[in-house]
């Protein structure tokens, strides 16, 4: 039996060759862009990350130098007062529910203790003494709070003012 072997030679012309090409460089060209946008990502995450810590760290200092600024008007106060600090923390709610500063409460207070140590008449109305029983001055908190009692007692209007 005879074989019957045919060949056929086929020519083409490879016109993907060029599209493929394309598709290649335009792959390349979009892996580069995606480094490139996400080298542009990192280094702004490390910029940001660099301004979050040196703002973390302003903020910190902020509240450092408010709470050295508190004290030192707590100083202040309590010089000006004569009383302790701890009590200047419990009147600053008291002056903010009254609508007051603490400031002013602190200086009224100085003003009352210099009444007192000048003898002022208006406590001796009041009922209050201003001295203990060997001579002394009395501090102010026990003052202010005999002060305060006497108030509570009183009728409104003029006869607090006096």
């Amino acid at each position: 039996m005879t074989e019957n072997v045919q060949k056929v030679v086929l020519t083409a012309d490879d016109q993907t060759r060029a599209a493929f090409a394309s598709f290649r460089a335009s792959i390349k060209s979009a892996r580069e862009s995606t480094d490139m946008l996400t080298e542009s990502t990192d280094l702004l995450k490390t910029g940001l990350g660099a301004l979050g810590v040196g703002l973390s760290i302003n903020s910190f200092a902020n509240m450092v130098r408010g709470v050295i600024d508190a004290g030192d008007r707590l100083n202040d106060l309590r010089k000006i007062s004569g009383l302790t600090v701890e009590q200047l923390g419990g009147l600053e709610k008291q002056a903010k529910l009254s609508g007051t500063s603490l400031d002013q409460v602190a200086r009224s207070i100085g003003v009352m203790s210099k009444q007192m140590y000048a003898g002022a008449d208006a406590f001796k109305v009041l009922g209050i003494e201003t001295r203990n029983a060997d001579g002394t001055l009395r501090g102010v908190d026990p003052v202010l709070l005999d002060v305060a009692d006497r108030f509570s007692r009183m009728e409104g209007g003029a006869t607090k003012s006096v």
